[in-house]
């Protein structure tokens, strides 16, 4: 490797080649002495100004649409794969480490997180008393998701973390919301905990309207019994959260230990 001159000095940095800054020159000259040449034109001009540089030509030949499109697929991949590492900074404490557990309840979640990578973008339901571990397995997908061969985005969120966000007053704007309707995957956490009102209603029928509209799976937890939601929800809210929706049922007792 032969060290050039530095960018100061009219080079190109530290480590170029010879062979690198003949090619980059070429470039230049291309672009300098051709830039209104457009179609068939410009690679003839190219090998030109190549071949008077002594330059190999195909150093420089036009990208075919498959190589184009096989960028732009690893472009998207490198920023999926950020943003997943971002989303997966802020999934709170120890549910970051969380897996799909081997019981019946966890290979139901592992063949529902099958199924989305295969296109399958129904929603998917987790009901259980409290403790029994609904945000630990909802956690667990969204951690699966993030860190997979190709990772997808997912956010999650309580519900009332979410409403607290949107809130009028506390800086609720729309673009607020496109982080919630516009994530390939959303976990809404504790639905129907949160506080009833017409307000809140508004916001989770725009919320289950839109996704359930753009074929975006939602992921919800609740303590509410199945047939509790037509009580909570309005149909127009309640059919787009829950329409052709899977189902993930947990029993038991509480595991979180207390001192009585």
């Amino acid at each position: 490797m032969t060290a050039i001159a530095t960018p100061g000095q009219g080079g190109y940095g530290w480590r170029m080649t010879d062979s690198d800054r003949l090619n980059r020159r070429v470039e230049r000259l291309a672009v300098k002495r051709a830039p209104a040449r457009l179609g068939s034109e410009l690679p003839a001009v190219v090998e030109t100004i190549a071949r008077r540089n002594m330059a190999n030509p195909n150093n420089f030949r036009p990208a075919t649409d498959e190589e184009m499109q096989a960028a732009e697929d690893r472009i998207r991949r490198e920023h999926f794969a950020r943003k997943a590492e971002i989303l997966l900074s802020r999934i709170h404490g120890d549910y970051k480490r969380a897996t799909l557990p081997k019981s019946p309840e966890g290979q139901l979640a592992a063949q529902w997180v099958e199924n989305y990578r295969r296109g399958d973008r129904c929603n998917l339901v987790i009901l259980g008393p409290l403790g029994t571990g609904k945000t630990w397995l909802a956690a667990a997908i969204a951690v699966s998701l993030l860190t997979g061969p190709r990772p997808i985005p997912v956010t999650l969120t309580t519900v009332a973390e979410m409403l607290d966000v949107l809130r009028p007053g506390r800086n609720g704007l729309d673009t607020d919301m496109i982080q919630f309707t516009g994530t390939p995957v959303l976990i809404l956490d504790d639905l129907g905990a949160e506080n009833s009102s017409s307000w809140t209603a508004e916001q989770l029928y725009k919320l289950a309207h839109y996704r359930s509209h753009n074929n975006l799976p939602t992921i919800m937890t609740s303590n509410l019994k199945g047939k509790d939601f037509r009580d909570a929800y309005d149909t127009r809210t309640f059919e787009r959260l829950f329409g052709g929706a899977k189902l993930i049922e947990l029993i038991g007792c509480s595991r979180r230990e207390t001192p009585f």
